[in-house]
């Protein structure tokens, strides 16, 4: 069984307007990726070449969020999942007003990942993941017998955003 989430994304419609998306059920997993981008230097006589860091990439977290609306009923009448999936959907569109996708900020609990980082990390330390959608997939797995879509895992990458 699938325990109530905590968690929610707000998301950042104008620089004074937010509006909060809670998640129906906690996801499964998060996954976090960060990389750095190294350059070679090729060195006639040595084996391999020489690594050296020029910058830091952006992190990327991927979620997965359950949707389901079959506490309404599966039969005639039912109600549509996409009420929940579209909203997550449109983070990937472009606001009029910016002329770029929103910014979101996923929220946890205190314990998200990243929350014990050390002094030594500085700025790094943190306790959300704000970051702009870079990908968004829906997957609809359940449909009445009229053809309502009823359960759905919405798959979204957030990429580091400062």
């Amino acid at each position: 069984m699938t325990i109530p989430c905590k968690g929610s994304l707000m998301v950042e419609l104008s620089e004074t307007e937010f509006e909060i998306y809670d998640v129906q059920f906690n996801p499964t997993e998060l996954s976090f990726d960060k990389q750095a981008q190294l350059a070679e230097i090729a060195i006639p006589g040595l084996d391999a070449p020489l690594q050296q860091f020029v910058r830091g990439n952006a992190e990327k977290l991927t979620l997965e969020l359950f949707c389901d609306t079959t506490e309404h009923g599966i039969g005639i009448g039912a109600k549509s999942v996409t009420a929940q999936t579209d909203k997550f959907y449109q983070l990937v569109k472009i606001l009029p007003e910016r002329h770029a996708p929103p910014v979101v900020t996923f929220l946890w609990n205190q314990h998200f990942p990243g929350d014990s980082l050390g002094e030594a990390w500085g700025n790094q330390r943190r306790n959300t993941f704000t970051g702009v959608a870079e990908s968004v997939r829906q997957r609809f797995t359940m449909f009445s017998t009229e053809g309502i879509p009823l359960r759905a895992t919405v798959t979204l990458v957030l990429r580091e955003y400062r």
